[in-house]
């Protein structure tokens, strides 16, 4: 039956009909011990309690505050301090839920029982910790819980109103001191204060001089019934003997903890929290006048204790690991292990066979085998659960993927050295050797004796990269924290070892000169590489045994430079030349180049012919136009830019550049008065007589073309330069400079004429 105040209000509001398990949707707390995610009464959280590793006598605490209230989850890591109750928390029978949980300990509530689990026992605490500290209403709760609810309000009801926790009275009928051969005793356990009975606890008995009757034994064990009373008959072994009644019992403390966080999450809630079961006893002496011979001595009780390791001890500790103590199916008492390891000695125990129960293991660790264990009169019995009969952790496992940083692809062939921080320290003291990745690109270590691996901190280095792939120093070395029970992975991307091909563009006309704006494709022999890119740019030629890899064009110097992946062989082809250049047709290729080659960066020297046109000019005496003159020198000037993939050559003292031009080249006509000149196309050009013959007077004209292309012929015009001799006469104005050939043009060569002699 639930206290009116709660019936009444859960009556006034009825719960939602969603209420029960739902995840969480701030997430599932870190620590969570027993209970589960849940709506109750319109709040969404966890319902449950927390642990193991509080500072609690139980190592676990469930939220002080109300549900869904707001604050972080509690964790251990918190630094927990005693605290007052939280403000507004209504604290009168707050003390008697505290026996209810300590004494929910000793009768296995937590572990659950036919009715409801042991996440059933966790949420129905927290429902009616928060009916009674928050009047709360109860919300809609399904058969487990409930059934949980309702013990913790009988065992709370009990408490309500008591000073102090249980007390054990034992007595003869009327309170007699003595009997004569047999008689009854009377076991009760009540609360100081209230006087409220305390039912379902297990009593043990041992007597001296005596037998019980029910089974012949001078041992026997009980439960109190609803009025908290056990009475066991018993007869006297003797005619006159001394009767020593030895009663043993373990019942809750009365009274409730609260904690707050004092480091990490401060905004996290406080707990609430049990204290652990106390044990009783006492020793009674009865007269009993009876025939017989005196009975033997009872004998001593004995104790067990319980020291445990795990095989994880860097990360996971059996603090808070517990153990039942079981004579068939009842629980005689319950032990939990400290920070040492240790646990006991128990209650004391009458000599015989028992059973060892580890009924919460530790965080992280699988639960051990059933420990059967016979006590000694007066000894202590103690276990010792180590190395295979210890604790062992979940086991984890870790995959170790290697793909191409670009595609992604899973590459085979790469070596991973795995180390293990046993101590959880920071130092990875512990090697577990190397994998290899599969074609698929992975690995999966294992401990030295072929095992999965132990939780905890790893660190995977990578030793050796994939064939054809170089490492990257900034990630060869990866951390990796695996839980209990955890698949983890790491992936690890390599980029393909390259090196650099250079292309250089040289004037094939002046081999010093480097040629820029000269585009080239790069294609790979063979199998290509991972980075070769999906799509050619249009109009890419195709080759057999060839792909396409890139594009580029040479700088100023004529140089191009390309970053290939070793191991193969490459072909530049040129795309486009540059202006007044002929594109080279030719396809020109390395042998393989390897990471291992000497030198493995290479240069492709190619050179460029120019797309050219001659220029021919001849000398003549211009009185006698049929009289060609040998050794008149000429300056060949280019009208406007120089043009490109050319060096201006030096300009002497002697010679005047025409604003506008360049000096390109100079020359003297030769033995028939001739002079040629191989000029670029797309240029217009101008000659200008520099060193006159001996004899002859200077030409002080310009004589010029219009723009020559090589589109045409190949030869461009031929210029007829008139010279006079020494005698005074001077060029007729409109003699102006004989062209021969067709469609050139003569820019002002005769203003141009007129133009020096002025100057002379």
């Amino acid at each position: 039956m639930l206290p009116l105040s709660v019936a009444q209000s859960a009556r006034a509001a009825p719960p939602p009909p969603h209420d029960g398990p739902a995840p969480c949707t701030a997430g599932p707390p870190p620590d969570p011990y027993r209970g589960y995610c849940a709506t109750y009464g319109g709040a969404n959280t966890y319902f449950g309690s927390y642990g193991l590793g509080f500072p609690t006598p139980l190592g676990w605490g469930m939220c002080a505050w109300p549900a869904g209230s707001g604050g972080a989850y509690p964790s251990p890591f918190y630094n927990y301090a005693l605290t007052d109750p939280p403000t507004g928390a209504d604290t009168r029978d707050l003390m008697a839920f505290g026996f209810a949980m300590s004494e929910a300990v000793v009768t296995g509530f937590w572990a659950g029982n036919g009715s409801f689990n042991a996440d059933q026992a966790a949420v129905a605490a927290k429902l009616y910790y928060d009916a009674l500290a928050w009047h709360t209403p109860l919300p809609s709760m399904d058969a487990g819980v409930t059934a949980a609810v309702s013990i913790l309000y009988n065992l709370t009801v009990n408490a309500i109103d008591a000073t102090a926790p249980p007390v054990l009275g034992v007595s003869l009928p009327g309170g007699a001191t003595s009997f004569t051969t047999s008689t009854t005793v009377t076991v009760t356990i009540n609360f100081p204060g209230s006087n409220q009975p305390l039912a379902g606890v297990t009593v043990l008995l041992g007597l001296q001089n005596a037998t019980f009757d029910a089974n012949g034994a001078t041992a026997i064990s009980g439960v109190t019934d609803s009025s908290g009373v056990a009475s066991f008959p018993l007869t006297a072994s003797g005619p006159v003997v001394s009767v020593t009644l030895t009663t043993v019992t373990r019942v809750g403390q009365y009274g409730i903890l609260f904690l707050r966080p004092t480091t990490g999450q401060l905004n996290a809630q406080e707990i609430v929290a049990a204290a652990d079961p106390i044990g009783m006893s006492r020793v009674d002496v009865f007269t009993a006048n009876a025939p017989g011979p005196p009975p033997p001595p009872p004998p001593a009780p004995g104790s067990v204790s319980v020291h445990k390791e795990g095989n994880d001890p860097g990360y996971f500790s059996v603090v808070g690991a517990q153990f039942e103590v079981l004579s068939g199916s009842t629980v005689l008492d319950t032990l939990s292990i400290d920070a040492s390891g240790n646990a006991g000695p128990s209650a004391p125990l009458a000599p015989g066979s028992y059973v060892l129960h580890e009924s919460v293991p530790p965080p992280g660790y699988q639960p051990v085998a059933d420990h059967p264990f016979a006590v000694l009169a007066g000894t202590n019995t103690a276990i010792s659960l180590t190395g295979a009969d210890g604790d062992l952790v979940y086991p984890a496992q870790v995959t170790i993927f290697k793909r191409d940083r670009i595609t992604g692809v899973p590459l085979a062939g790469a070596v991973f050295d795995v180390a293990f921080d046993p101590t959880n320290s920071g130092s990875f003291t512990q090697d577990l050797g190397t994998c290899t990745t599969d074609a698929g690109g992975q690995c999966a270590p294992t401990g030295n004796d072929g095992s999965d691996l132990l939780p905890g901190d790893y660190q995977v280095t990578e030793v050796a990269a994939p064939p054809g792939y170089a490492l990257d120093p900034s990630s060869t070395v990866r951390r990796v924290e695996l839980g209990a029970g955890e698949a983890g992975t790491v992936t690890f991307t390599d980029v393909e070892a390259t090196t650099s091909l250079f292309v250089q563009k040289s004037n094939a006309t002046e081999p010093n000169q480097g040629v820029p704006d000269a585009t080239y494709d790069l294609f790979v022999q063979g199998p290509p590489p991972q980075s070769t890119p999906p799509t050619p740019p249009p109009g890419t030629p195709t080759f057999a045994n060839m792909t396409w890899y890139a594009i580029g064009t040479t700088d100023a110097g004529g140089h191009l430079g390309f970053t290939i992946p070793v191991g193969y062989s490459w072909c530049v082809l040129e795309r486009s030349a540059p202006q007044d250049f002929l594109i080279d047709p030719g396809l020109r290729c390395t042998a393989r180049i390897d990471a291992t080659t000497p030198d493995p960066v290479k240069t492709v020297a190619v050179s460029e012919a120019v797309a050219s046109v001659t220029l021919d000019a001849y000398k003549f005496n211009a009185s006698h136009p049929g009289e060609r003159i040998p050794g008149a020198s000429y300056a060949l000037f280019v009208n406007g830019s120089f043009p490109i993939g050319f060096t201006p050559p030096p300009v002497p003292a002697a010679i005047s550049v025409p604003p506008g031009m360049s000096l390109f080249a100079t020359a003297t006509t030769d033995a028939a008065g001739s002079l040629s000149f191989t000029v670029p196309s797309g240029y217009a050009w101008c000659l200008e007589e520099v060193g006159v013959p001996t004899g002859y007077l200077r030409d002080d004209g310009l004589h010029c073309t219009a723009v020559l292309t090589s589109s045409g012929a190949l030869r461009g015009p031929t210029l007829a330069l008139p010279e006079l001799a020494a005698t005074g006469t001077t060029i007729p104005l409109g003699l102006g400079v004989l062209l021969v050939g067709s469609g050139v043009a003569l820019v002002g060569a005769s203003g141009a004429s007129r133009r020096r002699q002025g100057r002379r």
